[in-house]
Order: C-alpha cells, then structure tokens, then sequence
C-alpha cells in the first residue's frame, strides 16, 4: 500500500530546498521524486543530497528532460526501523531557478538490504517530446508493486495515469513552467505510462516496488507425487530375495514427501515362501 506524504515546489533561485515536515513510518520504503533546473541554462553538473528524517536517502535513477541537458529529474529512496518526523532538505550542486518534490512511502516491502536497497525491484529511464510519456519494465512480477515518476516541462500540462495505474498526486506549473506527477499500482505491470493533455518534453523514471517476502512453509502430501520440473535424476538400489510365489501387495500405502527424498512403505502380505524386500530410494530436482 502506498501513502502520500508530501509534494510541494519553489521557484526562487538557489541551490537547497527545504520541504515542509514530513512523518514517515518505519520500515516502509520512501521515494522522493524531485524535478530541476539550473538558473543559468547550463547542464546539470551532478546530483543533488537529499537529507533528513533520521534515513540515509539514496539516488535510483535520474533522466534529463528530453531535448534538454539544463533540466532534469530523480527518483531517490529511504527507509529506516524507526525514523524521525521532520523536513527533507535537497542541496543541488548549483544554484537551480526552481525545485519540485514528491514523497511518498510504501508499506509491506521487502526490508532486507540498505536504506530501501531490497524493496527496488529493478528501475528503468525513459525521454521523449510526446502527449505520451512511458517507461518499460522488464518482465516485471505482478505479485511486486510499480511506481513512476514523469516530469513535463509545460506546466499547463494535465496528466492522466496508465491503464491500471492510480495517479497519487500532480505538482508544479507556476512560475517555472514544470509539471512533476507520481502513479502506481499494485499489480506491476509495463510499461510505467500515462497520457499528457499536450505534446511536451518529458522524462521518467519507473521503478518495480518488491514486495516482503512468504513465509516459509512444510507440506505433507498424500496421494500420488506431481511430476516434478526442471531436470530428475534417480537412483534406485533395491535387493529382493523370493522364494516361492510372491501375491500382489495389499494395504494402505502412504508417501511422505519432502525436498529432495521420498520413503515409501506399506504393508506387504506374506509369500508362499519367504520373501524379503529392499527398496531404497533417492531423488534429485533441479
């Protein structure tokens, strides 16, 4: 599940942004989409620090607008056990003509890594001037969650999310004329896409959202074994020894199976005669 926590823009001239407080919770995965560009129209020299709540936030991925080098936007993540209420600052490199911010936060992700390192899944970059911005996944698990970040550098643009998609929240136009917007879904798909009103410039960033794993589990089954998949190997050592006829075996017979061996046993009639019966059995999946 996803929860909104905070979007919010400036258009003054400089090179670090504070955001308003936040509240994240703990252990849950936080994104931050940030969109930028520089005062002067020069090329974005590096990637900003993005700081704050106790959490060691961390770049994913970055795209420049397309057609531009001047302009660009990044998706960063977090997450810590127990993180503390507060503002994000985001320091730039240089000093930027305005800032767009979207955070967010994701519950029931994969915890394992670094500072939200398990929960990202894979991330993908796309750019284009198009009414129809989109970013591909590959083969993305639909048991996983997708996010995507899009940034249009007109701001009257209105966007409409992907098929499957939920827009969480538009922010930007004003005084420098951006548009930035963030959408997910439950169920990853790809690609990461969505409508804007109008031929823009855009860029974006698609990420698949891993989500905490099963729980381990030990089955019984009775009844006949499936076949398994993949490569089987068997090895078989059986001795018998009979004298005189052997009837068919009568009973119940039970199997127990587990990862990689079977036991059968039952309950064998006697023989006319003395028979004794060996059967040993091993088996090997890949």
């Amino acid at each position: 599940t996803t929860a909104h926590l905070l979007d919010g823009s400036s258009g003054t001239d400089t090179n670090t942004y504070t955001t308003a407080s936040i509240t994240p919770n703990g252990n849950r995965l936080i994104l931050i989409g940030i969109w930028a560009a520089t005062a002067d129209a020069s090329a974005v020299s590096g990637d900003p620090t993005v700081t704050g709540n106790g959490i060691t936030y961390t770049k994913v991925a970055h795209q420049d607008i397309a057609t531009r080098t001047d302009s660009r936007a990044w998706v960063y993540r977090g997450m810590a056990a127990s993180p503390s209420a507060g503002a994000v600052t985001i320091t730039h490199a240089e000093t930027m003509s305005g800032c767009i911010w979207i955070i967010d936060e994701f519950a029931g992700v994969d915890t394992s890594g670094t500072n939200g390192s398990g929960a990202i899944a894979q991330n993908n970059t796309n750019s284009a001037t198009s009414s129809s911005p989109s970013v591909s996944l590959t083969a993305p698990n639909s048991s996983n969650a997708a996010y995507g970040f899009f940034d249009a550098d007109t701001g009257s643009a209105t966007f409409t999310a992907g098929t499957g998609f939920t827009e969480i929240i538009e922010e930007g136009g004003g005084v420098f004329g951006e548009k930035s917007v963030a959408e997910w879904r439950a169920d990853a798909a790809t690609p990461v896409d969505g409508t804007w009103s109008a031929s823009t410039n855009w860029a974006g960033i698609a990420i698949e959202i891993k989500v905490a794993g099963g729980t381990a589990y030990t089955r019984s089954v009775a009844g006949n074994m499936p076949a398994a998949t993949g490569t089987v190997a068997r090895v078989y050592k059986a001795k018998r020894s009979v004298a005189g006829n052997q009837p068919a075996p009568s009973g119940i017979v039970t199997r127990t199976a587990g990862a990689f061996h079977r036991t059968i046993s039952g309950n064998m009639p006697a023989a006319s005669g003395a028979v004794s019966r060996l059967l040993s059995a091993f088996r090997s999946v890949a």
